[in-house]
């Protein structure tokens, strides 16, 4: 593994330098990867690609990038050759104009933590590293007085070995395109009617695409849920005089024993030792017709649910962009207006108004196949995320790319298998309460099973299969292929290691004294 680097190189540039009123923002490092011997290597590259670069703040005077071609930094117009990339360490350093103290925030806290205040001179300064361990794309930080951000910074971090805007692309749209369609092959198993709809737009361009298309079903659904709504018979206690008591329930007799002041003598009542009583009053209980249920309130919650993601949606259009402050569309603002009034009108119907509040996890067999329901069910989950897909994945926004790598791997041989294979099952697509989610995880096992269609041999493909029992030490290879055979009582194992990690072995790191190359 490549050691950590630190301090000023021999190629070491000023990469960035912003002057606002308020403070000096500077970044140091190499324009350029290790996997080039230097800056003039890098520069005789028939390099095509630009870095995206955004700067926006209070009093910005003066904003210079580091221009490869040019060998020093030059105004900030746009066009600039990458000069941050994957595994690079950069400094930073932020030095105040005024007394206020500044802060630094990043939504990573691995670099936000790495950025602090030191006193230098009385002055406290910002300083610290940078470091993008296999991370690509774009990434923001911000300095901060007090809760207010005076300078928001976006740089573009590019990957060494894949091209970025071709080979990564492409690497990302396959991953993305074999989840989809695991996921429309569990849908389809599902839910028959399930009609969804894929979009490689960001997430918020995507939800509202995906709640214009569907959004007329959905309410079609809900309308059918109110016509034929679930219910179920619930008990109450009302209190009613004693000659209108009969049989009682644990409820009414425990109110009695904690109330004996209401029991009066009479002649004809029950006996109790030697006095024969009657009680005043009690608790009788009634069964009642109520459609306040679990899966009625969870539509209920669908429906608010997505209420606030439009209002989010709404806010965020009518906001002045920071990078472009472009003016926001009406008619965008109005459709979207549109389906928010759709939504509430819904919501204040007589029937949904009583419902309350979910309180708790709903895995319910109405909710699957119940008409109205699952219908309801099963677009909310392709509105709310695409295809519903919350995973690991997503969630890391596919910035790792060795961790994109592996899953590349693994998904990609199970594609191959596929095509000569029959699928018995899978679990890297599943279902829990808040719909489809993918089973990709570090340290975490995923499994396809295949079927031999003449033979009926079974092939297994396992991510990151775990295993304990070794003689050396426990083994994680990032996926195995097991194969069986008729008449052998053992699987052939092949182990498949996705190499993404490259040390290049530069002069005088560790790993160059030890081995001597790249690997």
């Amino acid at each position: 593994m490549a050691s950590l680097r630190s301090g000023s190189g021999r190629d070491d540039r000023e990469l960035v330098h912003i002057e606002t009123k308020q403070l000096t923002l500077v970044i140091k490092g190499k324009p350029y990867h290790e996997q080039y011997e230097g800056l003039k290597q890098y520069r005789r590259l028939d390099f095509h690609e630009t870095m995206e670069f955004f700067v926006s703040g209070e009093d910005i005077l003066d904003v210079k990038l580091f221009d490869v071609d040019a060998g020093e930094l030059v105004d900030w117009s746009g066009g600039h050759r990458p000069i941050f990339f994957e595994n690079g360490v950069y400094q930073l350093l932020v030095v105040p104009k005024t007394e206020r103290v500044l802060t630094f925030y990043h939504e990573s806290p691995a670099i936000r933590n790495a950025i602090s205040l030191v006193d230098i001179g009385g002055q406290a300064v910002l300083m610290g590293n940078l470091y993008f361990p296999n991370e690509v794309g774009l990434s923001t930080f911000e300095i901060r007085d007090g809760h207010r951000s005076v300078l928001d910074v976006t740089i573009e971090i590019f990957p060494t070995k894949l091209t970025y805007k071709q080979d990564y692309q492409i690497l990302l749209d396959e991953v993305s395109e074999e989840i989809y369609n695991l996921a429309f092959h569990f849908i389809k198993r599902t839910y028959q009617r399930a009609r969804a709809k894929r979009d490689d737009a960001p997430s918020r361009s995507e939800f509202f695409r995906l709640m214009e298309a569907h959004i007329s079903d959905f309410l079609h659904a809900i309308r059918h849920i109110e016509r034929q709504p679930h219910h179920q018979l619930s008990t109450v206690h009302v209190r009613v005089r004693g000659d209108q008591l009969g049989r009682l329930d644990a409820a009414g007799r425990n109110d009695l024993r904690k109330r004996p002041h209401v029991f009066r003598d009479v002649k004809r009542g029950i006996d109790i030792g030697s006095r024969t009583v009657m009680p005043q009053s009690g608790l009788k209980a009634k069964k009642e017709l109520t459609y306040d249920t679990l899966e009625n309130r969870f539509v209920k919650w669908m429906m608010t649910r997505l209420v606030e993601k439009l209002r989010d949606l709404f806010e965020h259009v009518q906001g002045k962009q920071k990078r472009y402050e472009t003016e926001p569309d009406p008619g965008l603002l109005e459709r979207i207006q549109s389906m928010i009034r759709a939504l509430e009108t819904r919501l204040r119907h007589s029937f949904w108004r009583p419902i309350g509040r979910l309180d708790r996890s709903v895995m319910s067999l109405v909710l699957q196949m119940a008409p109205g329901y699952r219908d309801a069910y099963q677009l909310f989950l392709i509105i709310t995320r695409g295809l519903a897909l919350q995973g690991k994945l997503y969630r890391m926004s596919v910035k790792d790319v060795a961790t994109l790598y592996e899953y590349w791997t693994f998904l990609k041989l199970g594609q191959l298998l596929g095509k000569k294979y029959k699928l018995i099952s899978q679990n890297v697509i599943q279902v829990n309460r808040l719909g489809l989610f993918v089973n990709l995880e570090k340290n975490r096992s995923a499994k396809r099973v295949y079927e031999h269609p003449y033979t009926g041999e079974r092939i297994t493909l396992t991510y990151q299969p775990y295993e304990g029992r070794l003689p050396t030490v426990p083994q994680m290879p990032d996926t195995v292929l097991a194969i069986e055979k008729k008449g052998k009582d053992y699987t052939f194992n092949y182990i498949f290691d996705a190499k993404y990690r490259l040390d290049f072995a530069v002069s005088g790191s560790s790993y160059e004294k030890r081995y001597g190359m790249p690997g």
